[in-house]
């Protein structure tokens, strides 16, 4: 089995456990949650396998990324699905940002600064998602620009960690920001890939990684505030913002890991140079 066969099913292997991961929070949310103090239902089954399902995923990634570290992954910058991920990303975090607009203007909780910089960060984010829908996008600035979207990640972390509304061990607090933390690490892998990083089991272990926490992150997250049943953490509009941002990032992952797949091979640049020089001394002959 090729090297580039094997990636695409453990592609389809990390979306079956994020599809997975996403409604058995789903459900645990809607049916196994004491929305009063914010926790799951003790000796509730469907959150412990949830609980397990997110220890266990991460290592199959790694293994994952391990076996396909051989295949050669080209950054499809102007691909269709690319794009499309870029746009949606774009206009998520737009939202976002104009969310948090009014939100530092009265903020009144203590310091502004990491709500403003989270805002700032936002604004700059959307330039670097907005440069991937453009037909000619100057790489190395955009990839510099990659670095405000991991300020973005850090700066929705810490807001996140500061928020003392919450306790520091709630189940939704603490997906949120391990949700973050998967994003810092697939921008770092995405920045790399852009300069002409050739680690492709790195990109493939941290977009598996990046999706299935996002996902599982924002899409139950959402649900949950737009069915105006729960209280505190999944009620505050805020981090129903927070997790378009996170959604913008699962459903960038995606799409970019799909497009550089598409362009997959599983020989080198080097050997696919020779490739071709071979071709071109036999039709020569010809």
């Amino acid at each position: 089995m090729k090297n580039k066969t094997k990636v695409i099913i453990y592609g389809m292997a990390a979306a079956l456990l994020t599809v997975l991961g996403t409604a058995l929070r789903t459900l645990g949310l809607f049916n196994f949650y004491d929305k009063g103090v914010g926790y799951f239902q003790s000796g509730a089954v469907v959150p412990e396998i949830l609980k397990w399902l997110c220890i266990i995923a991460p290592v199959c990634f790694l293994f994952a990324g391990l076996f396909s570290s051989k295949v050669n992954i080209r950054p499809a910058f102007n691909g269709f699905i690319s794009k499309v991920g870029s746009a949606v990303a774009a206009v998520l975090i737009l939202v976002h940002a104009v969310y948090l607009v009014p939100y530092c203007l009265s903020y009144v909780e203590g310091n502004v600064v990491v709500p403003g910089l989270f805002l700032a960060f936002a604004v700059i984010s959307v330039l670097y998602f907005a440069m991937g829908v453009t037909k000619k996008a100057v790489v190395e600035n955009r990839a510099l620009l990659g670095f405000a979207v991991i300020f973005y990640a850090t700066a929705g972390l810490a807001k996140s960690y500061f928020d003392f509304k919450t306790t520091m061990n709630s189940p939704d607090k603490l997906l949120l920001q391990v949700a973050y933390m998967s994003i810092m690490l697939y921008m770092l892998a995405e920045t790399g890939l852009l300069i002409g990083a050739k680690k492709s089991g790195r990109f493939t272990v941290f977009s598996f990684l990046a999706f299935f926490f996002c996902t599982v992150s924002s899409v139950p997250s959402l649900a949950a505030y737009l069915s105006r049943g729960f209280y505190g953490f999944l009620a505050a509009p805020e981090y129903a913002m927070s997790q378009l941002g996170v959604l913008a990032l699962a459903i960038f992952a995606l799409c970019r890991f799909v497009d550089c797949l598409r362009g997959a091979s599983d020989y080198t640049e080097e050997e696919l140079e020779a490739l071709k020089e071979e071709k071109k001394a036999e039709n020569e002959k010809k």
